[in-house]
């Protein structure tokens, strides 16, 4: 007998608000964390050296556990289940990290919170790409599930969970903060057992447990993708303490901020919205290296505060459409029963590339002051050279022999 339409479309619906829901629990912890983290560091007794020590080895951890968590889960006990497991995992972490002392424990434990932290997205990704791809055939464009609408809230909770941090835990204690971290991260668990554990076993699910062999044309995309989302390590190092050694208010910095992320959260709404598909990738890819270039060379002319305010609402095209355009050609390319593991694949090339941007921005500022930005341009400039020409190869040409298997 075949299934109800009426029940299936109730499914794909329900499919729809668990990863929604999930995404926007694991972004507001991610809220709390990224601008507080250091400050609950500083609450511990490190000093800057020890700080600097700690996210550094995060930083790295996070880089390797990428992927070999998004591999583990996709080929050896389940996508849903690893996400339930590392968001339990991340929750008991952060409440080990509001009573570890010294700079040892305390490194440790980040160590290990990155670890487990660091697989969840490229794995929620995986499944998000699959959920859209196998219920939105055969459906009007307004009622199938798309990844843009269900991503862009973790972007939205993100912004409000560090606007709201600003007011309650600037000046906060330790345990405060500490207590915070881990309350927001005990939500993510339950929505993760909750909310993504029940989604359906890939249909198939053998070819999860095949060598993944990424192409050139994978490997091209993802390069593309990592070079223009690695250009944004400048300003997110830079950025606010020269605004403030320029002398520009503190509201005008934090809604330079603001309307960055405001604007991220437009494309990833609008594009939900439209009904934008794997095809459309390369095309946002392109828009969000040419925004990309012309936002750092603007930036490198030093501009006033309402230039930085309008150059920071490119965000929207460098950061989002760049994300969301490889994120769907990188899923299109990888196919099914690959997808989280191609998504850790990005996910680590775009923190290596934002990694080396942000070591060469010290001395490129140091030396060049904002005129640094045009180095960044380089970048996006390249990405958009890279992906232009992978436009330009026939769509139906091989994509390469295969390589190395991940």
């Amino acid at each position: 007998m075949l299934p109800s339409p009426r029940i299936e479309a109730v499914s794909t619906a329900s499919r729809t608000r668990r990863l929604s829901a999930f995404y926007a629990a694991h972004f507001a912890g991610l809220g709390i964390f990224g601008p507080y983290g250091p400050a609950l560091l500083s609450a511990l007794g490190l000093d800057a050296a020890g700080i600097g020590w700690a996210f550094g080895l995060y930083n790295f951890a996070r880089i390797a556990a990428m992927p070999l968590g998004a591999a583990w889960g996709e080929t050896r006990i389940g996508l849903a289940r690893t996400i339930v497991w590392c968001s339990a995992a991340t929750a008991a972490c952060l409440a080990a990290l509001g009573f570890a002392h010294g700079l040892s424990a305390i490194t440790l434990v980040m160590v290990a919170l990155s670890i487990v932290r660091a697989p969840v997205i490229p794995i929620t990704d995986g499944l998000a790409m699959a959920h859209a791809a196998g219920d939105g055939g055969g459906r009007p464009a307004g009622e199938r599930p798309t990844y843009a609408s269900m991503r862009a809230w973790g972007s939205f909770a993100f912004l409000v969970a560090a606007g709201l941090g600003g007011v309650a835990l600037t000046g906060a204690s330790a345990t405060t903060l500490a207590l915070a971290m881990t309350l927001t991260a005990v939500a993510a668990a339950v929505a993760a057992f909750f909310v993504v554990a029940p989604v359906p076993k890939p249909r198939h699910a053998d070819s999860a447990r095949e060598p993944f062999r990424p192409g050139r044309r994978l490997v091209a995309t993802i390069v593309a993708a990592a070079l223009v989302q690695g250009s944004h390590g400048m300003v997110a190092t830079f950025g606010t303490l020269h605004w403030t050694a320029r002398g520009f208010p503190g509201a005008l910095v934090g809604g330079a901020w603001a309307a960055a992320v405001a604007t991220e959260i437009a494309v990833l709404s609008l594009s939900g919205r439209v009904g934008v598909a794997p095809r459309h990738g390369p095309a946002l890819m392109l828009a969000g290296a040419a925004a990309g270039t012309i936002r750092w060379i603007a930036m490198g002319f030093d501009p006033p505060g309402w230039g930085v305010l309008a150059l920071q609402s490119l965000h929207g095209g460098s950061f989002a459409m760049t994300f969301l355009g490889s994120a769907l050609a990188v899923d299109q390319a990888a196919g099914e029963g690959r997808r989280a593991r191609a998504q850790g694949a990005l996910a680590t090339a775009s923190a290596v590339a934002n990694a080396c941007a942000v070591m060469a921005s010290g001395p490129l500022y140091a030396r060049f002051g904002e005129r640094a930005y045009l180095a960044m341009a380089a970048m996006t400039a390249a990405g958009f050279a890279l992906t232009a020409a992978l436009a330009a190869l026939p769509a139906r040409a091989p994509l390469s022999r295969p390589g190395p298997a991940l």
